[in-house]
């Protein structure tokens, strides 16, 4: 042979001779061959000459097994993957980052998708417990609750043979306890029907056996509960009081259940203990009936046997109250609909009026899965980008393993096992700022989630399943990509620098800022019609009302407690109610105009009982007529009512008219129209609603001051409350702040959406930012020329950003129908809301714009300040 082997020529024999195949020794042959030969024609005359001597011992070369050759091949192509990220330390630190940051956002994601999903799996027979829920029509006035009639339990376990238990729970107002020498606040509080304990089986720690609950004054506590109460001892046997005098005993102590549950008492009362159970009203919704069903039961044949049962029940009830028969009252377009649903669809399938708590939606989970996908999508179109921006640098790479006869296959597999080696630590990071942010994400959602990989939640498996398949599916492209090169075509350096701005990669950069401009109108929109719901008139005053809790305690004391709060300079008025515009406390009634009867011209209106101050305290405008006046006997049989009710009744002046509640001939007398208020969310019309003077109706006591330190006149209040409730629990509140909680949900919104919407622009930014460096690097020929024939430096960027920018444009045009699209159909939830305007538009255009031009402009004014004669010299 006359041409001499390298001196590294032995070592490369050993490996050949023990077995090793010719495309698993590639990864060295080429890193020493591209080291030793740099120039183009040593290098074919190196190859020619290990074809010689490959060609020559290959008959004589000891196969492994194939399992062993596949090992060796994946060993050594995470080598060369390695060895690849360490060379092109900038582009592997963009693909990690973007890709770690978009992981962990899914992950997040992933773990609170996966915990909706659970909501009351734990318990024992969830597949086979459902809860009705009610769907009412009446005279234009549409209800759907989560509560159904008291006599339905015992009802429906009789005459359905499919149900094999029934029970219900009643939910009660906080109650004051007995701790020691003073009575403590106990939220989550309800009544409870013994059976229920058969239906949900509850896991005890002391007590809980035969006759539990059957006792009228008997309760049961949660774990939590207990130890409030009685520290760690047993207390099953021993009584507490309640501020109202009744002596308690408990009959057990339940764990506490899980957040994953759809309600959460602490504390089980008694339903035999409450007398408003044994009523048989089939017309009053007011409790959350359960069955539980026999195995193998379908719960929509059992919702199909429900019309004809409630004939039988509802429709002599309903001939009693509004001389009306169930025929006639549903040939005037009315009906009322009852239907089981199942009780793990509760969570995110059930959003009806009196839930008896907040429930999470379905649209929210494939919102969230959504972005999660489109944030990841980001991160592998990155990926993508780069990979091919890039291909020309690995083209020779390619070119060279070819000619020594390495297969596509075997390219295909190199380039994959990079970008799953991408993955892999982008995972590793990922998981690391998922248990970092755990906390806040713990704090922000409410939910109590420790380890989501190996806890509950037991996510690992999906995880690693997950990096590989991310790894493969952000490589494969990339991988087939470069793995078609013509070798020759590649060795004689004829490969065409057109590709690396291909049409694909400018379709994904547009796909990149389409997304972020989608997000960030989303964003706009939430926070837009956030501020309209803080700032639209309310029709009553939020600010400076303290709302003092508990007042029925003060008995016959509450007007004493009254008239000394107001003889304080700072406070302007007080008024005693159980119904606040930002609290939950609702009552309706149907009601008629005086000529009419019967249930086909009624008008369902909400009924609330107030004292003569409660809408001058609240700020409310009385647009017609007057207030009461408690000195007025006559005012004890007369009303007012809402400018909605006004409208409904038809009377052009509704002054001195009068109406009756169905079923009944009394008549009241309308002295006074207040303007409309919302007292709702502005997804809800604002219904009618009828006033009624009672003073006895005295929960809690809002107070409006006009003092500017507001920690002053809390103290005062407590000072006075002590004086005349010793030993009671002075508990209070805002009214504004109360209002802004009923706006957490959008507010919520607002800010994932801020968050995600920020995500993505990093994300899209960072893969900018790397596209703008290559291209730099690429262009630095025609850079240097440029400035020889006096281009500046404005020139150079705006000649580097020009590209980009046509993408931003298409990408715009893109997204803005589509975003103005998906955005008026989520504010289409609220009858009051804002609109989508030109502004917002542009605003969130020229904010991508900037981002945009800001990341390239990084880049780009360090490659137009460059000396034109490097440039020249590197080419």
């Amino acid at each position: 042979m006359d041409v001499q082997p390298p001196k590294w020529a032995d070592r490369f024999l050993e490996l050949f001779c023990k077995g090793y195949l010719l495309e698993e020794i590639q990864g060295d042959l080429y890193e020493h061959l591209q080291k030793n030969y740099e120039k183009r024609g040593r290098l074919i005359s190196a190859l020619m000459y290990w074809f010689q001597v490959l060609n020559f011992l290959r008959p004589f070369a000891i196969k492994k097994s194939q399992n062993s050759n596949i090992t060796i091949m994946f060993k050594y192509n995470f080598l060369i993957a390695i060895r690849n990220l360490k060379k092109q330390r900038f582009y592997s630190v963009i693909n990690i980052s973007g890709l770690a940051i978009a992981i962990a956002c899914c992950l997040i994601i992933a773990i609170f998708v996966k915990d909706e999903l659970n909501y009351d799996k734990h318990f024992e027979n969830h597949k086979n417990i459902y809860r009705i829920s009610s769907h009412m029509l009446f005279n234009g006035n549409e209800f759907r609750m989560a509560q159904s009639p008291a006599p339905m339990k015992d009802a429906f376990k009789s005459d359905l043979p499919e149900i094999i238990e029934s029970g219900r729970f009643r939910t009660h107002v906080p109650i004051l306890l007995q701790k020691g020498d003073y009575f403590v606040k106990q939220e989550n509080v309800a009544f409870a029907d013994a059976s229920i304990l058969n239906i949900f089986k509850l896991q005890f720690i002391h007590g809980g056996g035969e006759n539990t609950l059957d006792n009228p004054e008997s309760l049961l506590l949660s774990r939590s509960a207990s130890e409030k109460y009685f520290g760690f001892e047993n207390p099953v046997g021993q009584s507490i009081k309640s501020s109202d005098g009744t002596l308690y005993q408990i009959d057990g102590v339940y764990e506490d259940l899980p957040h994953q549950t759809h309600f959460h008492f602490d504390v089980l009362l008694s339903m035999e203990g409450y007398e408003h159970s044994k009523n048989t009203v089939w017309l009053s919704n007011n409790y959350s009936n359960y069955f539980l069903l026999k195995d193998g039961a379908d719960y929509q044949e059992v919702n199909e046997k429900l019309p004809e049962i409630l004939k039988t029940y509802v429709g002599p009830r309903l001939q009693e109250m509004a001389q009306i028969s169930i025929e006639d009252f549903e040939a005037s377009g009315n009906f009322l609909k009852y239907k089981l649903i199942p009780m793990t669809d509760i969570h995110l399938h059930s959003n009806l009026g009196a839930e008896i708590e907040a429930n999470g939606s379905m649209d929210n989970i494939y919102l969230f899965s959504a972005v999660g996908l489109f944030i990841l999508l980001l991160a592998c179109i990155n990926f993508m980008n780069l990979a091919t921006a890039k291909s020309a640098g690995r083209a020779k790479e390619v070119g060279m393993r070819k000619v020594m006869g390495s297969r596509k296959r075997f390219l295909i597999a190199q380039f994959l096992t990079e970008s799953t080696v991408i993955s892999l630590i982008s995972f590793a990071l990922a998981i690391v700022l998922v248990y970092l942010t755990l906390p806040y994400f713990n704090a922000f959602t409410g939910k109590n989630i420790v380890d989501p990989l190996f806890g509950v939640l037991n996510l690992w498996p999906y995880v690693l399943i997950s990096s590989l398949v991310i790894g493969l599916l952000a490589g494969i492209y990339p991988a087939f990509f470069l793995s078609r090169f013509q070798p020759i075509a590649v060795l004689k350096g004829n490969l065409s620098t057109g590709m690396k701005s291909g049409k694909l990669r400018n379709l994904l950069v547009i796909f990149q800022f389409s997304i972020s401009i989608i997000m960030i109108m989303a964003t706009a929109v939430v926070y837009k019609q956030l501020r309209y719901s803080q700032n639209k008139r309310l029709g009553y005053n939020t600010e400076q009302v303290m709302i003092v809790d508990n007042t029925y305690t003060l008995g016959e004391g509450l007007e004493a407690f009254r008239n000394e709060l107001l003889n304080d300079s700072e406070i302007e008025n007080a008024t005693a109610s159980f119904f606040l515009p930002t609290r939950g406390g609702r009552s309706d009634y149907p009601f008629n105009r005086e000529e009419n009867s019967g249930a086909e011209h009624a008008i369902s209106a909400q009924v609330w009982q107030v004292d003569d101050r409660y809408i001058p305290t609240l700020g409310m405008e009385v647009v017609s007529g007057r207030n009461f006046d408690d000195s007025r006997a006559i005012d004890t049989a007369s009303v007012v009512i809402n400018q909605s009710m006004a409208k409904r009744l038809g009377y052009e002046d509704p002054i001195g008219k009068k109406l009756k509640r169905v079923s009944e001939e009394n008549k009241i007398t309308i002295i006074g129209v207040v303007e409309d208020f919302y007292f709702d969310s502005f997804k809800q019309k604002i219904m009618p609603l009828v006033f009624f003077l009672n003073s006895d109706a005295n929960y809690s006591m809002a107070i409006r001051y006009k003092s500017d330190d507001p920690l002053e006149l809390v103290a005062k209040v407590e000072n006075l409350w002590q004086e005349h409730a010793p030993g009671q629990p002075f508990e209070y509140s805002f009214m504004d702040q109360e209002y802004r909680a009923k706006l957490e949900e959008e507010r919520r919104l607002g800010t994932i959406f801020s968050f995600f919407s920020s995500l993505a622009i990093v994300i899209a930014c960072l893969g900018l930012f790397a596209l703008a460096s290559f291209t730099a690097e690429q262009r630095r020929k025609e850079i240097g020329i440029r400035k020889v024939l006096g281009a500046t430096v404005g020139n150079v960027v705006s000649m580097l950003f020009s590209s980009f920018s046509k993408l931003l444009t298409i990408a715009i045009l893109v997204s803005v129908p589509l975003g103005y699209y998906l955005m008026g159909k989520w504010l289409e939830e609220f009858v009051y809301r804002t609109e989508i305007g030109i502004g917002l538009i542009i605003g969130s255009c020229a904010l991508v714009f900037l981002i945009a031009w800001i990341t390239v402009s990084a880049q780009s004014f360090q490659a137009a300040r460059s000396n034109p004669a490097d440039n020249l010299n590197h080419e």
